[in-house]
């Protein structure tokens, strides 16, 4: 069992959606040359997904609300790494909008800067 799951605790389903600081739990990257690199966003976008698939399949969330929430944030990120892989920048911008409640400015910018590269 991954050691995500062995030390996961749910409390009222009110989960935090992002943390930040100097030692991100995250594990996510804040150089610009680290990313911007395509094959590394793509990577870490499946490892996410995979993550939210774990989490549904194993009927972590009990609530409609915390389990809307769940296929929302899969679907968005389904949809990123679709647009990002097809390397249109009007791919990125549609599924950007198409998901505006979820998705975040700084990830959108990133995304047509890693779209442009081709």
């Amino acid at each position: 069992m991954p050691l995500f799951f062995q030390s996961f605790l749910q409390l009222d389903e009110e989960l935090a959606s992002h943390r930040r600081h100097e030692a991100n739990t995250g594990k996510e990257e804040h150089r610009i040359r680290k990313l911007l690199n395509k094959d590394r966003k793509l990577d870490e976008i499946k490892t996410y997904i995979d993550m939210l698939q774990e989490i549904q399949d194993r009927n972590v969330l009990q609530t409609e609300s915390g389990k809307q929430e769940l296929a929302e944030k899969w679907l968005t990120m389904q949809d990123r790494l679709t647009a990002l892989e097809s390397g249109s920048i009007r791919e990125v911008l549609q599924s950007a909008k198409k998901h505006k409640g979820t998705a975040r400015a700084s990830a959108i910018v990133c995304d047509v800067l890693i779209a442009k590269q081709r």
